[in-house]
């Protein structure tokens, strides 16, 4: 699987690389080996724009509960603009600040970044059900112990 890059700056010279961390919100998975993780931001304002790619080729663990992925250290999410994710699977929209793309060996779907509190993201699914059901990536949906996942994503991020 190649890389894909989702950096659209007309200048990515000026982003700035930083290591985010993927955790859970119950138990941390650990990354297959062979993984590649890429992070950068670039902060105009109060906006902070964050674009991530993530894959694997080998399998982790999964932990348990949803994944979260890090802000670079210093910033926080201005939830006064942007609420944060309520949380579980829900049925009604879902807060969000940018897109991304989940998949593995044999399936690919679109998704969208939410807010899950002041420093961590989540990356928001349709989930089965009627109604449709909006749930976040982890450890039942795309989970890390799965082989070959990726995750790719882009943010406009309100910051305080």
């Amino acid at each position: 699987m190649a890389q894909q890059n989702i950096t659209n700056s007309p200048n990515p010279s000026i982003w700035t690389s930083y290591t985010s961390t993927i955790t859970a919100t119950t138990t941390n998975p650990t990354l297959g080996s062979g993984f590649v993780l890429t992070s950068s931001y670039l902060q105009n304002g109060k906006s902070l724009n964050v674009a991530l790619t993530f894959y694997q080729l080998n399998p982790g663990t999964a932990g348990s509960g949803n994944y979260l992925f890090s802000l670079p250290s210093g910033f926080t999410i201005n939830n006064s603009i942007v609420p944060f994710y309520p949380g579980g699977a829900v049925t009604t929209w879902v807060p969000q600040c940018g897109t991304a793309t989940l998949g593995g060996t044999s399936l690919q779907t679109m998704g969208v970044v939410v807010p899950y509190n002041a420093t961590n993201v989540g990356l928001s699914i349709y989930g089965p059900g009627t109604p449709i059901l909006f749930m976040l990536a982890g450890s039942t949906a795309y989970a890390l112990n799965n082989g070959t996942i990726f995750y790719n994503f882009y943010a406009t991020i309100p910051i305080n």
